[in-house]
């Protein structure tokens, strides 16, 4: 097994019972099984308070090894005796020390986590988030059982309807029907605990692309639709309470989930939230509290992709290019605070240097543009009429001068 907390994983052996010197806050436990060749994760959640008297201090599962799963523990009892035994150093010599080294980046991707979002967020998947592959795995386990059981109910049917020579006989198929049918159900079971009940999907908010404002038509519907501060606000009360950092918390969950569970519903529900974000030119003067922390949650989330993302054939041209270009381009307008300009100009800088982005040009890069283009512009201005390239037109197939 492959097992992991936050921003490190190990492969483990059988004598793992798990990891302590755990920092107080959110953190995200992974895992993949060498039976699926490591390809499937499935995580969890886990909060740490070392303040609070009710036992957040020290987090139980248990390896549930028929279905493969870190399972909470049914009895309370059970969990406080294996509590204790953590507290009195019993497990102390199985127990992986919590890369500490790492926490700073992991506090830069969790830190506006709580656990009031993990709760909400978590409340549909009964505290499991699958990767893509791993829900890809029980589709189709869940197809090839539905498809072994229409056979058996085929057999079965062909046998009901078979001439018995006696009564004996008749009884003795009766009773396998019945077990069948019991076996039938107990699948049928499993599969509902395996699929559609223990791993729902996870509750996040809804973020409408548009919003219909029936006063508006025309020019003043687009632009109201191109600037979302309206249906940031509305997001805000609706889902929110108007408590941004709760936003800002859902915004985290929804990377690390994608990013460390490969999660694909996570990754959509972070692409709906930086949309919102990097388009909200009235709320980014309304509400600078949030952008000026958005920032730099958004600025950690960005060290985590690849070096060349911007620039391979496969990933440059994505929904990413145009959100940063109009954030920046909205925060760096000379009548924004001064503060907000300061962390804006440290996102562009390091996505200038560390990955090859340019978001917009400065002054000095426009100037030095402008002055490559008329010098240019110069060079044939200067040119004799014979000197003059060749232009070539094979769509009109003629050669013009």
């Amino acid at each position: 097994m492959q097992f992991g907390i936050d921003n490190q994983y190990w492969q483990i052996g059988p004598n793992f019972k798990g990891v302590k010197v755990i920092p107080p806050g959110a953190h995200y436990v992974y895992y993949s099984l060498k039976d699926e060749e490591f390809s499937a994760r499935m995580g969890f959640f886990i909060y740490i308070n070392h303040r609070q008297p009710d036992n957040q201090d020290v987090v139980i599962r248990k390896w549930n090894e028929k279905n493969q799963e870190f399972q909470l523990l049914d009895e309370q009892q059970e969990e406080i005796s294996y509590q204790e035994g953590v507290r009195n150093m019993d497990f102390d010599k199985y127990l992986g020390v919590y890369p500490i080294d790492n926490y700073q980046q992991w506090q830069g991707l969790s830190n506006f986590i709580d656990q009031n979002t993990i709760k909400r967020i978590e409340s549909l998947s009964n505290g499991m988030i699958l990767s893509e592959e791993q829900e890809r795995q029980f589709r189709i386990e869940e197809e090839i059982q539905q498809q072994q059981e229409k056979e058996e109910n085929k057999d079965n049917e062909q046998n009901a309807n078979a001439d018995y020579d006696d009564i004996e006989e008749t009884i003795e198929k009766l009773e396998k029907q019945v077990k069948d049918e019991e076996k039938k159900q107990q699948k049928a079971k499993k599969r509902e605990y395996k699929y559609k009940d223990a791993y729902s999907s996870l509750y996040y908010s809804d973020i409408p692309k548009r919003k219909i404002i029936t006063h508006l038509q025309g020019e003043a519907l687009t632009q109201a639709n191109f600037d979302k501060s309206i249906i940031l606000q509305e997001v805000l009360e609706k889902s929110f309470q108007n408590q941004e950092n709760s936003l800002l918390g859902e915004f985290q969950f929804a990377f690390v989930t994608f990013l460390l569970g490969e999660n694909l519903e996570s990754y959509d529900q972070w692409k709906k939230i930086v949309n919102l974000l990097c388009n909200c030119e009235i709320a980014v003067r309304d509400k600078f509290d949030l952008f000026y922390k958005f920032i730099p949650v958004f600025y950690e989330q960005l060290k985590q992709l690849p070096k060349d993302f911007f620039q391979a054939e496969l990933s440059k041209v994505n929904f990413l290019n145009d959100s940063l270009k109009n954030f920046i381009e909205i925060c760096s307008d000379q009548s924004m605070p001064k503060k907000l300009r300061q962390r804006i100009d440290k996102l562009s800088q390091m996505l200038s240097i560390e990955y090859g982005f340019l978001p917009i040009l400065s002054l000095e890069q426009r100037l030095i543009q402008q002055a490559q283009i008329s010098n240019q512009q110069k060079k044939f201005d200067d040119m004799d009429d014979d000197d003059l390239p060749i232009v070539v037109d094979e769509s009109e197939g003629f050669i013009s001068f």
